[in-house]
């Protein structure tokens, strides 16, 4: 780890005369003052943890032909970087990863529901970004089907490979754009930082990430295929439409839909979610987000729904409410788990941040008994 940072800041040396270079830094920190659920012999806990210790770079060469990206993340030690020629506007050419996914659309069923929030745990039970089915209570099996990046390509294309970018192009109305992944390091054992010496090409092109992008005054749509097995789905490959619709004042809404192609029969090919923020006045607003999944042979009908109502009681001060939903349908029985979130933010959005929340939520749902369990945490993020 040394050395890569030691070469990577070399390398930031020796760029800059020719290139504009950032660096920026991240660090959160959380921790559970107590905690605890209603099971058998339950006791009452604390703990915490780094969330993040980053650095990020990225910097292009003044005529913006050339650029590049390159991160370092302490806590979880999983270095990834890319680098990019763009001879001609309508043509970028990537190699490298970026864990965060190229093109990937999601709005607000994504990291936009909660924000960073999420990444310090003090919104739902360990985290809720996109829904993990366990933030509800649920564990295992088909509970996997809880996540709104099975109707969503919020993803992205992640692995490290190889990306090629074309557009702008005009037709009629909409601006054209296509983008195609290759995944050269999906299976390696650090796809996001190395490189598959000898890897079948027929598994390269059956990983296949490929994109349709149309931009309309209205808002985007897109159209997104994810080849092999992805990430949240044990299947052959995924195509996914998004269509984002911000011409509506005080509305932003994210629509999608997921087709998984080659799953098990006891999982849903298809899922559809929907999520959107309403402006309800200047110091108040509503994020909604759903998403159903249906259509297995045989299994069950999946649910998710998050509702959560924000309120800006000032610059420096907001006050959020987070209600969750989860269910998983099959006859002849329901399992139906929740969470139940308030928390507060203080500092200005997208700048250093202390936050707590109290967490109220079930766990191991469809068990003989119902056990709820119980959080106080709090956190502290700094960005510079």
């Amino acid at each position: 780890m040394k050395k890569l940072i030691a070469i990577s800041v070399m390398i930031a040396l020796v760029a800059g005369a020719a290139f504009a270079v950032d660096l920026t830094g991240t660090v959160m920190g959380s921790v559970f003052l107590i905690q605890g659920d209603t099971g058998e012999n339950s006791d009452l806990t604390g703990g915490g943890n780094w969330r993040r210790g980053r650095l990020d770079g990225g910097g292009e060469s003044d005529d913006g032909q050339f650029g590049g990206y390159i991160r370092v993340d302490f806590a979880d030690g999983d270095p990834e970087a890319h680098a990019w020629w763009k001879p001609i506007p309508e043509f970028k050419l990537i190699i490298g990863s970026f864990d965060d996914g190229f093109w990937g659309f999601e709005g607000y069923a994504g990291f936009m529901f909660y924000q960073m929030s999420s990444l310090v745990l003090t919104s739902p039970a360990g985290g809720n970004t996109w829904g993990w089915g366990n933030n509800y209570g649920f564990r295992g099996g088909s509970d996997v089907g809880l996540n709104f990046r099975n109707s969503f390509y919020g993803r992205g294309f992640t692995n490290w490979g190889l990306g090629i970018e074309l557009g702008s192009f005009a037709l009629g109305p909409c601006e054209l754009g296509v983008n195609i992944g290759l995944p050269y390091g999906n299976n390696t054992d650090n796809g996001h930082f190395g490189f598959a010496r000898g890897q079948a090409i027929e598994d390269v092109f059956k990983g296949i990430n490929a994109q349709l992008l149309m931009k309309f005054d209205f808002g985007n749509i897109a159209i997104s295929y994810a080849g092999g097995t992805d990430y949240y789905r044990a299947g052959e490959g995924a195509i996914f439409a998004y269509f984002g619709i911000t011409a509506i004042d005080g509305v932003d809404l994210d629509i999608g839909v997921g087709f998984h192609h080659g799953v098990p029969d006891n999982s849903n090919p298809l899922f559809v979610g929907a999520a959107t923020k309403i402006g309800l006045s200047d110091s108040a607003a509503l994020k909604i987000r759903a998403q159903a999944g249906f259509l297995a042979e045989d299994g069950p009908f999946e649910l998710l729904a998050d509702v959560m109502p924000y309120f800006t009681i000032s610059d420096t001060f907001r006050f959020n409410v987070s209600l969750g939903l989860g269910m998983v349908a099959e006859d002849p029985d329901a399992k139906i788990g929740f969470h139940v979130n308030p928390y507060i933010e203080i500092g200005q959005e997208w700048t250093p941040t202390f936050t707590a929340g109290i967490q109220f939520y079930t766990t191991d749902v469809g068990a003989d008994k119902a056990v709820f369990g119980f959080a106080i945490p709090v956190a502290i993020m700094v960005s510079f």
